[in-house]
């Protein structure tokens, strides 16, 4: 599948592969971690959230053994231990989302904190869903924010109403740790909206990639309790943030980059990147091997971009605004 217009033929140096994705790699240790049986997860990147997230879930009583890249996670079959310490999720904001709604599956209470950043973060419209749902939760914290008190003992389910217009990450940990309730959760979202709603697409394919069942349509997301996760050996998608620069260094020299690891029907939130880009002349193509950009040789041009649902590649488009031959406006 190709869009825009062909630029330089100068072969590309190489084939590039970005790490893995930090945001499917967060999501993926947590399911593995809560499934029955052993999970192998390939390509996982190594960052600072995705370690917070290991370390968290150690503390949990969840044993994850990394090898490079490989991660090797034995699950606890929606069976956390309470930890003796507070969880600290160091500056992760996915860390301590996704951990406050799991927390309320595990055997005891359960602090969540980080650093002082991360408690000027907020969590209070996470809190509210949660309650709604049957959890003992509570925030320690000034203006809603963590510290966090998880009392534990599983989550009862049902319907709630979650506001959305904030982190989509709120839906995620909420629909991550929903596969457990005592019945179905059915989750509708503030004036039917969900900001950033691709990363809520890629939870509920990681959600079904470990055998449970979530769909997300009309403005709301329902998930189906009972079922838990399963093991299994899961390949992580390499990072489209990341892919984002050697993207545009192609868009702006005219030459070709081809990215290998993200495949065409990927759910990540920044490879919409490559509609902006082609919308400013450049060529984007899929082919067995992976992602092929060519940029023109004649320059960029400029584009209107409404990036809200990929935020992280906001950088990277402003760039490239700054060589398009006028005036880009990002919104």
């Amino acid at each position: 599948r190709d869009r825009g217009s062909s630029g330089s033929n100068s072969s590309p140096p190489g084939p590039i592969r970005p790490p893995g994705s930090k945001s499917i790699t967060n999501r993926a240790l947590l399911a593995a971690a809560l499934a029955t049986g052993s999970s192998t997860l390939t390509g996982a990147t190594l960052s600072d959230d995705t370690e917070a997230m290991e370390r968290c879930l150690g503390d949990l009583g969840v044993r994850i053994v990394r090898y490079g890249d490989r991660v090797v996670v034995q699950g606890s079959s929606g069976a956390l231990r309470a930890p003796g310490s507070p969880l600290d999720a160091r500056a992760s904001g996915t860390t301590a989302r996704f951990l406050t709604a799991a927390a309320t599956l595990a055997d005891g209470e359960v602090v969540i904190d980080g650093t002082e950043r991360l408690r000027e973060r907020p969590i209070r419209e996470l809190v509210a869903a949660l309650r709604m749902l049957g959890a003992d939760v509570e925030t320690l914290g000034p203006a809603g924010c963590l510290p966090v008190r998880v009392a534990g003992g599983g989550l009862d389910g049902g319907a709630a109403t979650i506001d959305a217009r904030r982190p989509s990450q709120f839906v995620s940990a909420v629909a991550l740790a929903a596969p457990y309730a005592r019945q179905d959760v059915e989750l509708e979202f503030a004036e039917g909206i969900v900001v950033s709603r691709p990363y809520v697409d890629t939870t509920v394919e990681v959600i079904g990639a470990f055998g449970a069942q979530a769909r997300l349509d009309c403005g709301r997301l329902r998930v189906t309790a009972g079922q838990g996760y399963r093991g299994r050996s899961y390949p992580v998608e390499a990072d489209a943030s990341a892919a984002a620069y050697p993207l545009v260094a192609a868009a702006l020299s005219g030459g070709r980059v081809l990215v290998e690891g993200i495949p065409e029907d990927s759910k990540q939130a920044d490879l919409r990147l490559t509609d902006v880009l082609a919308r400013m002349g450049c060529r984007v193509t899929w082919t067995d091997k992976g992602l092929e950009l060519r940029g023109p040789a004649t320059g960029l041009v400029p584009v209107e971009a409404d990036m809200n649902a990929m935020p992280d590649a906001v950088l990277a488009v402003a760039v490239a605004a700054a060589f398009a031959k006028g005036k880009t406006v990002i919104s």
